[in-house]
């Protein structure tokens, strides 16, 4: 679930009414803001919607996105969804480490912009773009670098993650306080602030889990390319998680994180 929080109180009036109405309502009023986010870029918005900053504007648009996938979530015992991610990232993830991600959209994403596919995904580990240079020290070590296009001939998927928080930044001072929760570098987040400088960074927390079991997948020419999200040819069995961190561990980090954003 996605810490409310951080939300005014008339964000928090507007978020409740939302999830009262039924599924298909959720669905239209999804359709209507991605309409309103097009319209926006050619016009001014209606008055009722221009009561709303711009920032607020964004939030509720995230939080939609996570109210549609919570009201549609059911038991699953297998996926495909998978969230692509560096190997040395995923395995801070998957060795608790860390429970942040850094994303601002790949170039093979619609309109090169990051959105929230799944709430609940794989985590895909890759190995070509890993540059040690935009890592912390003791993270930098941890990658071998390989030639652009390479990759291997098998995948290990060995975790599993749930994306619990979903924060847009575009400042430096926020993120210089983030800096010891995630394992990149000044000069990573620098690159990525600066890189498309009119769309906004996003900040994950991942509550991440251990599959029964490691499976090895075959790569597949449509798991590459600069994405977030692919679905892999077959399902992985997501019964039986170990989570990496207890519960009080992870609620723990995530509030002094959301704490960051409250302040």
């Amino acid at each position: 679930m996605t810490n409310t929080n951080i939300y005014s109180e008339s964000e928090k009036i507007l978020i409740a009414k939302i999830w009262s109405l039924p599924p298909d309502k959720v669905s239209e009023i999804i359709d209507f803001v991605d309409f309103l986010s097009q319209r926006q870029q050619q016009q001014s918005l209606t008055n009722s919607i221009t009561l709303l900053s711009e920032a607020t504007f964004e939030k509720i648009g995230i939080i939609l996105k996570i109210v549609i996938m919570t009201i549609y979530k059911f038991d699953m015992e297998t996926t495909t969804a998978a969230f692509k991610e560096w190997n040395v990232a995923v395995n801070a993830l998957e060795n608790g480490n860390t429970i942040m991600l850094l994303r601002k959209g790949g170039i093979k994403e619609q309109g090169g912009n990051f959105t929230v596919a799944h709430q609940q995904v794989l985590l895909y580990p890759t190995v070509e773009h890993q540059d040690p240079s935009l890592l912390k020290p003791e993270y930098a070590n941890q990658v071998e670098i390989v030639d652009s296009g390479w990759h291997p001939e098998k995948i290990k998927i060995s975790s599993f993650s749930e994306i619990t928080h979903i924060f847009p930044v575009s400042d430096k001072s926020t993120l210089n306080k983030l800096f010891s929760y995630h394992i990149w570098n000044e000069k990573f987040v620098s690159d990525r602030l600066k890189w498309k400088p009119q769309k906004n960074l996003y900040v994950l927390l991942l509550r991440t889990y251990k599959l029964s079991q490691v499976y090895e997948i075959f790569y597949q020419p449509e798991y590459g390319g600069c994405r977030s999200w692919i679905n892999l040819t077959k399902p992985i069995n997501i019964t039986n998680l170990i989570p990496v961190l207890n519960n009080d561990t992870y609620q723990s980090l995530s509030s002094e994180i959301c704490q960051i954003f409250r302040d």
